[in-house]
């Protein structure tokens, strides 16, 4: 409308115009766009998302992007297709991290990485595969997070044991020799014999939490760490993982470019060590970056 009206009191702009065809094609970047948009402030806004939440995202991000490889304008065809590149590299990093992620939300467990990995692997045999590789890996961590459990309980019992032996002999003395061992093999165990089923197989067994957008996971696990007392803490390791330290303002502000001149020089490990030291010690004491006092756009290829 404001270049029209312009364009009547400025004869030689008329040529400068855009015509129907131009705002088509803006129309369609801006709704290509515009789900990269809403996906940045999901996984990386300044108060980072818990990584349960970056799964269904990126499948949103995969969708759009098949969908736009095969669009007839080709503009939007080849953005789609430079994009997919970058996509397909990047997913393969951190696919399974997401993907543990989404199976510590209650809501979400086995079910939501089964609805998004035919998108994300289309090819259902690979999709399948993935699938198998999740559950052996979940497996995995939380035994690994068993054992460092059990190391930890038995270097506690030794020291409470090597204390309190010799009254509990004393005191013991009068009873059977083979009750004496039995009695010391439950303290040194703990006092509790191994469960017939894991804590993992428990929690996914049983029915997912009624799906709703404001639902706090931590606070979850939090209420049901006596109940899972492994598989909490686990939960919250893998919950706290950011899938970016860039904060989305950053993302979509020409003024906010990451890489300045006196930087370009160094090689992309190295600038990634710097900005990622810096947001974390930002994050650790609560600091915000200063306002750039020029707004412009700076562009540096690291490749």
């Amino acid at each position: 409308m404001f270049f029209l009206i312009y364009s009547t009191s400025d004869q030689g702009f008329k040529e400068y115009v855009p015509s129907e065809e131009d705002w088509e094609k803006v129309a369609g970047v801006c709704s290509f766009l515009k789900v990269f948009s809403d996906v940045t402030k999901v996984v990386s806004g300044t108060g980072y998302s818990t990584s349960n939440l970056f799964l269904s995202e990126i499948r949103r991000v995969k969708k759009i992007i098949d969908k736009k490889a095969i669009d007839p304008n080709l503009h939007i065809r080849e953005m789609a297709r430079k994009m997919e590149l970058k996509f397909e590299k990047y997913w393969g990093e951190t696919n399974l991290v997401m993907a543990i992620g989404a199976v510590m939300d209650p809501r979400f467990k086995m079910k939501l990485p089964a609805f998004c990995f035919p998108n994300l692997y289309p090819i259902a045999s690979d999709s399948e595969t993935n699938l198998s590789y999740l559950g052996n890996a979940l497996t995995d961590l939380y035994l690994e997070y068993c054992r460092e459990e059990k190391d930890a309980s038995k270097e506690k019992n030794e020291s409470e044991i090597s204390s309190s032996d010799a009254n509990f002999m004393a005191e013991h003395s009068e009873i059977p020799q083979g009750i004496n061992d039995y009695e010391s093999f439950i303290r040194e165990s703990g006092g509790i014999l191994e469960p017939t089923k894991s804590e993992l197989e428990d929690y996914l067994s049983e029915k997912i939490v009624a799906p709703t957008s404001k639902f706090d996971v931590l606070a979850w696990w939090k209420g049901n760490s006596s109940k899972f007392s492994i598989l909490s803490k686990m939960a919250a390791d893998i919950l706290s993982i950011p899938i970016s330290t860039v904060a989305s303002e950053s993302t979509f502000s020409a003024g906010s470019r990451v890489i300045e001149p006196h930087r370009s020089c160094l090689k992309p490990e190295t600038v990634e060590v710097l900005l990622c030291g810096a947001d974390w010690v930002r994050e650790l004491y609560g600091l915000k970056k200063a306002k750039q006092e020029e707004d412009k756009e700076i562009v540096i290829h690291l490749d």
